[in-house]
Protein backbone atom coordinates (compact mmCIF):
# COMPACT_ATOMS: atom_id res chain seq x y z
CA UNK A 1 0.00 0.00 0.00
CA UNK A 2 2.93 2.58 0.51
CA UNK A 3 4.27 1.29 -2.97
CA UNK A 4 1.26 1.89 -4.20
CA UNK A 5 0.80 5.66 -3.22
CA UNK A 6 4.47 6.22 -3.32
CA UNK A 7 3.60 4.80 -7.37
CA UNK A 8 0.48 7.80 -7.31
CA UNK A 9 2.81 10.51 -6.03
CA UNK A 10 5.53 10.30 -8.67
CA UNK A 11 2.92 9.80 -11.25
CA UNK A 12 1.29 12.88 -10.27
CA UNK A 13 3.85 14.90 -10.12
CA UNK A 14 5.27 13.60 -13.96
CA UNK A 15 1.90 14.92 -14.70
CA UNK A 16 2.15 17.90 -13.63
CA UNK A 17 5.79 18.36 -14.42
CA UNK A 18 4.35 17.72 -18.36
CA UNK A 19 1.29 19.98 -17.51
CA UNK A 20 3.82 22.96 -16.77
CA UNK A 21 5.99 22.31 -19.71
CA UNK A 22 2.71 22.34 -22.07
CA UNK A 23 3.44 18.98 -23.27
CA UNK A 24 -0.45 17.89 -22.53
CA UNK A 25 0.84 13.81 -24.67
CA UNK A 26 3.26 13.28 -21.99
CA UNK A 27 0.84 14.49 -19.40
CA UNK A 28 -2.18 12.40 -20.17
CA UNK A 29 -0.25 9.16 -20.37
CA UNK A 30 1.17 10.02 -16.13
CA UNK A 31 -2.59 10.66 -15.67
CA UNK A 32 -3.91 7.55 -16.84
CA UNK A 33 -1.79 5.59 -14.80
CA UNK A 34 -2.44 8.08 -11.91
CA UNK A 35 -6.52 6.38 -12.81
CA UNK A 36 -5.21 3.41 -12.80
CA UNK A 37 -3.61 3.25 -9.37
CA UNK A 38 -6.43 5.54 -8.29
CA UNK A 39 -10.13 5.21 -10.29
CA UNK A 40 -11.85 7.98 -7.96
CA UNK A 41 -9.08 11.00 -8.48
CA UNK A 42 -10.81 13.86 -9.45
CA UNK A 43 -7.88 15.94 -10.53
CA UNK A 44 -6.44 12.63 -12.96
CA UNK A 45 -10.15 12.85 -14.44
CA UNK A 46 -10.79 16.39 -15.19
CA UNK A 47 -7.29 16.50 -16.74
CA UNK A 48 -7.63 13.45 -19.23
CA UNK A 49 -11.22 14.83 -20.30
CA UNK A 50 -9.79 18.21 -21.21
CA UNK A 51 -7.04 16.70 -22.76
CA UNK A 52 -9.60 14.39 -24.58
CA UNK A 53 -11.75 17.20 -25.28
CA UNK A 54 -8.89 19.38 -27.09
CA UNK A 55 -7.49 16.35 -28.99
CA UNK A 56 -10.56 16.34 -31.50
CA UNK A 57 -11.44 13.15 -31.35
CA UNK A 58 -14.36 12.30 -29.63
CA UNK A 59 -14.24 8.59 -29.96
CA UNK A 60 -11.62 8.68 -27.19
CA UNK A 61 -13.21 10.88 -24.87
CA UNK A 62 -16.24 8.39 -25.11
CA UNK A 63 -13.98 5.43 -24.16
CA UNK A 64 -12.71 7.40 -21.34
CA UNK A 65 -16.18 8.41 -20.08
CA UNK A 66 -17.32 4.92 -20.43
CA UNK A 67 -14.19 3.74 -18.52
CA UNK A 68 -14.62 5.89 -15.46
CA UNK A 69 -18.25 4.80 -15.41
CA UNK A 70 -17.28 1.15 -15.54
CA UNK A 71 -15.35 2.47 -12.17
CA UNK A 72 -17.62 4.72 -10.69
CA UNK A 73 -18.56 4.35 -7.17
CA UNK A 74 -22.30 5.70 -6.22
CA UNK A 75 -25.14 6.56 -8.49
CA UNK A 76 -24.47 10.47 -8.38
CA UNK A 77 -21.11 9.59 -10.35
CA UNK A 78 -22.47 7.62 -12.54
CA UNK A 79 -25.66 10.02 -13.39
CA UNK A 80 -22.68 12.66 -13.88
CA UNK A 81 -20.96 10.74 -16.07
CA UNK A 82 -23.67 9.46 -18.14
CA UNK A 83 -24.89 13.07 -18.81
CA UNK A 84 -21.50 14.13 -19.61
CA UNK A 85 -22.02 11.38 -21.97
CA UNK A 86 -25.05 12.14 -23.73
CA UNK A 87 -23.88 15.94 -24.36
CA UNK A 88 -21.52 14.28 -26.33
CA UNK A 89 -23.43 12.12 -28.34
CA UNK A 90 -25.91 15.22 -28.92
CA UNK A 91 -22.94 17.16 -30.16
CA UNK A 92 -22.06 14.41 -32.01
CA UNK A 93 -25.52 14.38 -33.77
CA UNK A 94 -25.71 10.83 -32.06
CA UNK A 95 -29.48 11.24 -30.52
CA UNK A 96 -30.25 7.72 -29.66
CA UNK A 97 -27.19 7.10 -28.02
CA UNK A 98 -27.55 10.22 -26.01
CA UNK A 99 -31.32 9.40 -25.29
CA UNK A 100 -30.15 5.76 -23.56
CA UNK A 101 -27.71 7.90 -21.43
CA UNK A 102 -30.03 10.17 -20.42
CA UNK A 103 -32.54 7.05 -19.95
CA UNK A 104 -30.34 5.22 -18.00
CA UNK A 105 -29.62 8.02 -15.62
CA UNK A 106 -33.00 8.42 -15.22
CA UNK A 107 -33.09 4.16 -14.22
CA UNK A 108 -30.61 5.43 -11.56
CA UNK A 109 -32.29 7.86 -10.01
CA UNK A 110 -36.16 8.90 -11.08
CA UNK A 111 -36.79 11.73 -9.59
CA UNK A 112 -33.77 13.31 -10.88
CA UNK A 113 -35.31 17.29 -12.49
CA UNK A 114 -31.81 18.06 -14.22
CA UNK A 115 -31.41 14.90 -15.94
CA UNK A 116 -35.58 14.56 -17.18
CA UNK A 117 -34.82 18.31 -18.21
CA UNK A 118 -31.84 17.18 -20.59
CA UNK A 119 -33.76 14.87 -21.77
CA UNK A 120 -37.06 16.37 -22.87
CA UNK A 121 -35.17 19.25 -24.22
CA UNK A 122 -33.10 16.64 -26.09
CA UNK A 123 -35.57 14.70 -27.66
CA UNK A 124 -38.09 17.59 -28.48
CA UNK A 125 -35.05 19.55 -30.14
CA UNK A 126 -34.49 16.73 -32.62
CA UNK A 127 -38.76 15.97 -33.18
CA UNK A 128 -38.35 12.15 -31.04
CA UNK A 129 -41.39 12.70 -29.43
CA UNK A 130 -43.06 9.62 -29.44
CA UNK A 131 -39.53 8.60 -27.86
CA UNK A 132 -40.17 11.39 -25.30
CA UNK A 133 -43.29 9.91 -24.31
CA UNK A 134 -42.08 6.37 -23.39
CA UNK A 135 -39.52 7.47 -21.62
CA UNK A 136 -41.23 9.95 -19.69
CA UNK A 137 -44.40 7.28 -19.25
CA UNK A 138 -41.63 4.76 -18.20
CA UNK A 139 -39.85 7.10 -15.91
CA UNK A 140 -43.60 8.06 -13.79
CA UNK A 141 -43.85 4.71 -13.00
CA UNK A 142 -40.93 4.69 -11.06
CA UNK A 143 -41.52 7.93 -9.56
CA UNK A 144 -42.92 8.31 -5.69
CA UNK A 145 -42.27 11.75 -5.18
CA UNK A 146 -45.22 13.75 -5.71
CA UNK A 147 -43.17 16.82 -6.96
CA UNK A 148 -41.37 15.35 -9.23
CA UNK A 149 -44.66 13.12 -10.53
CA UNK A 150 -46.33 16.22 -11.25
CA UNK A 151 -43.61 17.77 -13.34
CA UNK A 152 -43.50 14.60 -15.61
CA UNK A 153 -47.26 14.33 -15.31
CA UNK A 154 -47.41 18.07 -17.16
CA UNK A 155 -44.79 17.17 -19.30
CA UNK A 156 -46.79 14.09 -20.77
CA UNK A 157 -50.16 16.25 -20.79
CA UNK A 158 -48.59 19.28 -23.05
CA UNK A 159 -47.26 16.82 -25.38
CA UNK A 160 -50.35 14.96 -25.38
CA UNK A 161 -52.20 18.35 -25.96
CA UNK A 162 -49.78 19.48 -28.33
CA UNK A 163 -47.74 17.58 -30.65
CA UNK A 164 -49.84 14.37 -30.22
CA UNK A 165 -53.84 16.27 -30.52
CA UNK A 166 -54.85 14.06 -27.98
CA UNK A 167 -57.28 16.39 -25.89
CA UNK A 168 -58.83 13.51 -23.95
CA UNK A 169 -55.83 12.02 -23.00
CA UNK A 170 -54.01 15.33 -22.36
CA UNK A 171 -57.12 15.88 -19.74
CA UNK A 172 -56.93 12.45 -18.09
CA UNK A 173 -53.29 13.22 -17.43
CA UNK A 174 -53.95 16.41 -16.26
CA UNK A 175 -56.62 15.39 -13.65
CA UNK A 176 -54.14 12.96 -12.69
CA UNK A 177 -51.52 15.77 -12.02
CA UNK A 178 -54.05 17.57 -10.52
CA UNK A 179 -54.81 15.08 -7.67
CA UNK A 180 -51.25 15.74 -6.68
CA UNK A 181 -51.23 19.30 -6.74
CA UNK A 182 -54.96 20.70 -6.91
CA UNK A 183 -54.18 24.16 -6.50
CA UNK A 184 -51.74 24.54 -9.52
CA UNK A 185 -52.46 27.15 -12.09
CA UNK A 186 -50.57 25.47 -15.18
CA UNK A 187 -52.00 22.46 -14.51
CA UNK A 188 -55.40 24.22 -14.07
CA UNK A 189 -54.76 25.75 -17.65
CA UNK A 190 -53.54 22.88 -19.45
CA UNK A 191 -56.78 20.65 -17.92
CA UNK A 192 -59.05 23.69 -18.85
CA UNK A 193 -57.51 24.05 -22.29
CA UNK A 194 -57.57 20.21 -23.29
CA UNK A 195 -61.07 20.57 -22.41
Amino acid sequence: DKLRERLLAAERALAMLYVQRDRPDAASSHWRKVLELSPADEQASSHLERYYRASGQPEQLIRFFKDLLEGAQGNRRKIELLVKLARLYDTLGMVEEASDQLREALRLEPADHQVRVALVELLQSHGRFETLERALSAVLIKVRDRDARHAILLELGRLQAGHFQQPRQAARTYFEALDLRPSDEETLEGAQTAL
